[in-house]
């Protein structure tokens, strides 16, 4: 009998080849002992962890059957993505104030029917709340103006 695939053989695939990409990265860090772990050993038992958990839902998806794959829905994907990207280009040249309401904005069109003062006001919060704690309280090197 040929099963399809499903929620948890695709969501196992994708959480075997993060842990794997992870693993892959790690081992480049020393690794130590379980008594001196170096820099290296986290991170290689998460990846492992990771991967193993990953291997597991591949394991359930293929062998039971699950919920069918949902229809990708492409207006919130390329909302949230697009919006993660201006940000990405405006956060350095004109600062946090600039940048940030255009990330909440564009996130908004990913739920229609968004209420535009809500958003806003989101915006407004959040820009002001992520200056006081990453630029004055944790003191990173962000602007809140280019």
């Amino acid at each position: 009998m040929r099963r399809a695939l499903n929620q948890d053989a695709l969501t196992g695939l994708l959480l075997l080849l993060l842990g794997a990409a992870f693993g892959w990265g790690a081992r480049g860090y020393h690794l130590g002992s379980a008594a001196a772990p170096g820099p290296g050993y986290l991170p290689l038992g998460l990846s492992l962890a990771l991967a193993a958990i990953g291997l597991a839902l591949l394991v359930r998806g293929l062998t039971r059957a699950g919920l069918p794959l949902p229809r990708l829905a492409l207006r919130p994907l390329l909302a949230v993505l697009g919006g993660v990207l201006l940000f990405a280009l405006l956060l350095p040249r004109a600062g946090l104030v600039v940048a940030l309401p255009p990330l909440v904005l564009a996130s908004a069109l990913a739920r229609p029917g968004a209420r535009w003062r809500e958003v806003a006001l989101t915006a407004l919060l959040l820009t002001l709340a992520c200056g006081g704690v990453f630029i004055h309280g944790l003191g990173l090197n962000l602007r809140w103006w280019g």
